[in-house]
């Protein structure tokens, strides 16, 4: 099979796992059990996930072998670990507070500091002076999305304490805030795929080398 034709299956399968994710599989109430109910709605993001990220490694997108150095504090390369685990509990926390699991308050918590981890990544890689454009259009497209999520969230929550998850805006604001949450959780994958592929620890001028090598720099 060529390259073009699985990446056209891998965006097709992706589409269709996002799509169940926005109308809500499993609904509230289907399973055998809350706990069931809510293990298989984050397994439904994981797999959108898992197709988006091979998706984009089969694009040409993620042909490009350049190399991007990595000097900062902390590292792209040690936040582009941490970026998606957070993210990814922060997935649990939402599938376990929509299906009655748990309580909004770790859901709620914890969305403050996903937003704030991804957003620090994403603004690393759009002020590094040598990151691609791909990299930096990863970004845009993410901040955007954690945005708008934030504002679907608060709406999500603000309907559920007052019970008026019934009707029509409030369904579709929750469906959509499902499916936002689903597209942060790929392309943080996505963009941490990216970092790893290109970016690599700038290697140690002489200086440097010569100063730790010094015995006045020794403890």
């Amino acid at each position: 099979m060529s390259g073009s034709w699985l990446h056209r299956i891998l965006v097709l399968l992706s589409a269709c796992a996002l799509a169940a994710i926005v109308y809500g599989v499993p609904p509230v109430g289907s399973l055998a059990a809350p706990e069931v109910e809510a293990v298989t709605a984050w397994l439904a993001h994981m797999l959108f996930a898992g197709l988006a990220l091979a998706a984009w490694r089969t694009s040409p997108a993620a042909s490009s072998t350049a190399v991007v150095p990595d000097s900062g504090w902390p590292s792209l390369r040690s936040m582009a670990v941490a970026a998606p685990a957070v993210v990814v509990l922060q997935v649990a926390l939402g599938a376990a507070y929509r299906h009655k699991v748990m309580g909004a308050v770790p859901h709620v918590v914890w969305a403050f500091i996903a937003a704030i981890v991804v957003m620090m990544v994403a603004v690393s890689v759009m002020t590094h002076a040598q990151a691609l454009a791909g990299m930096k259009r990863t970004c845009v497209w993410l901040l955007s999305l954690i945005g708008i999520q934030v504002v679907l969230g608060v709406a999500a929550l603000v309907a559920r304490m007052m019970g008026a998850e019934a009707g029509l805006a409030i369904r579709a604001a929750l469906m959509t805030h499902a499916g936002t949450g689903a597209l942060v959780l790929a392309l943080t994958v996505v963009l941490s795929a990216q970092i790893l592929r290109h970016v690599e620890q700038a290697p140690e001028t002489g200086s440097s080398r010569h100063e730790l090598a010094s015995p006045g720099h020794h403890s």
